[in-house]
């Protein structure tokens, strides 16, 4: 504790060596916690089964191993790493710190958030730019992309359940968010569409492809797509009649100022951060509520 605050006061992080490490203990401990839930056990989840062999030998053997006799073992570990890669080594922690949740609601949520918004898609095509941008762009890149799943995997924990299981879920929300994807333009406030333009333009000038720089950029009010497909089904109004209410009240009240001054906000305190947290679901649930 002396040392890491005195890290922190004089202003030095951890070395690569000991985020590796870190990283390390985080997997074991998150596989662990997994292995004593049932997570691994729904049946959407099976698919991080088959993330984990080759190719070809799922293409020949596929009875073999969905039979696998480690299918549980194996599950855990891919969800536990991809968790850990995707949210950083306090990414469990910190969200069961803030909803209570255990590591396996945490995990059904994490897939939820990404497949939904299909942030897969995003890492893959950042992935694609090693060494034809400068490293450090890529990785404001990657963290835009984890701000997004951190918030989506808290938002599904407080506003869903996974009871009925994760495939019919994540149906519900994949095909309305994709909706709102491709019409966002169209539909959000002046104030939001002039943030993204600004971003999209400072990713492009530091050296992102325009398309994948516009498509980050658009990632903080594609957000919102969880909140408006659960009033249009509360309402039983089409995706876009909704997010098109949902939109023209956070242009009346001027929200997407505050949302965005929220998000941007760095704390290191964990109860400050948990305070804003709370502060923020507040908001969208009176958001959700006037549209």
């Amino acid at each position: 504790d002396a040392q890491l605050a005195e890290r922190a006061a004089s202003g030095r992080s951890l070395t690569r060596p000991e985020l590796a490490v870190l990283l390390a203990y985080a997997k074991n401990t998150v596989f662990a916690d997994l292995m004593r839930s049932d997570v691994t056990d729904d049946d959407y989840l099976s698919r991080e089964l088959y993330r984990y062999f080759p190719a070809k030998l799922i293409e020949n053997f596929r009875e073999a191993v969905a039979g696998h006799r480690l299918r549980r073992e194996v599950i855990a570990t891919v969800l536990s790493n991809a968790m850990i890669n995707r949210g950083g080594p306090a990414f469990v922690n910190e969200i069961t710190t803030a909803t209570s949740a255990d590591a396996g609601q945490v995990a059904a949520a994490y897939a939820a958030a990404r497949d939904s918004f299909g942030l897969q898609d995003f890492n893959a095509a950042i992935d694609a730019l090693d060494a034809r941008i400068p490293g450090n762009l890529q990785v404001k890149l990657y963290m835009e992309v984890e701000a997004l799943l951190t918030r989506e995997t808290l938002w599904f924990l407080r506003n869903e359940s996974i009871d009925s299981g994760l495939q019919k879920l994540i149906d519900r929300y994949a095909d309305g968010i994709a909706e709102i994807r491709a019409l966002l333009p169209g539909l959000v406030t002046p104030y939001l569409a002039e943030s993204i333009e600004t971003r999209a333009h400072a990713f492009e000038l530091a050296g992102a492809p325009r398309e994948i720089a516009r498509a980050i950029a658009e990632l903080s009010p594609l957000s919102l797509a969880s909140d408006i497909v659960l009033v249009a089904e509360r309402t039983e109004t089409t995706v876009i009649e909704t997010a098109t209410a949902f939109f023209g009240v956070l242009d009346i009240f001027k929200l997407g100022r505050i949302i965005e001054a929220g998000h941007s906000i760095i704390l290191a305190d964990r109860f400050d951060r948990m305070a804003l947290d709370r502060a923020l679901a507040n908001l969208m649930r009176a958001q959700r509520d006037v549209t």
